[in-house]
């Protein structure tokens, strides 16, 4: 019952005139929200590829530091030097070399390297769509 008597009441009111700029208002604000969201997108993205290519310098410290303490060099030297050797003893030579990689060390540089490209390529998608005609 309220529908009907809300459908009536609005039936009855004259139409508005609507200004004619009206549109154009409107869309001109859309597209500024639009372009105003890609720019804090750039910089955001931005800002944080910047700070993860800043991060892989102790990622990169932290993995050299950690494949000097470990004996990686020894076993893989061994798989260099001496290839009967590595080929006899290729069971316990593998399983000594993945032993000693420096996973920590692995992952840092991995997860500084993912977030690096990751930013960058958020940042040129959207630094795209800001240069584009549509936006």
């Amino acid at each position: 019952m309220e529908q009907k008597s809300f459908k009536a009441l609005f039936s009855e009111l004259p139409p508005k005139e609507v200004p004619p700029q009206l549109m154009e208002t409107v869309l001109f604000c859309l597209a500024s929200a639009k372009r105003r969201a890609l720019k804090r997108r750039v910089f955001i993205f931005g800002g944080l590829a910047g700070l993860s290519l800043v991060a892989a310098v102790p990622a990169f410290q932290y993995f050299g530091s950690e494949i000097a303490r470990t004996d990686f060099f020894d076993y893989f030297s061994l798989i260099a030097s001496d290839g009967a050797t590595a080929l006899v003893l290729w069971k316990q030579l593998t399983l000594s070399l993945i032993e000693s990689l420096p996973i920590y060390g692995m992952t840092a540089i991995l997860s500084v390297a993912f977030v690096s490209l990751l930013s960058l390529k958020m940042m040129a998608g959207a630094f795209h769509m800001l240069g584009s005609k549509a936006a």
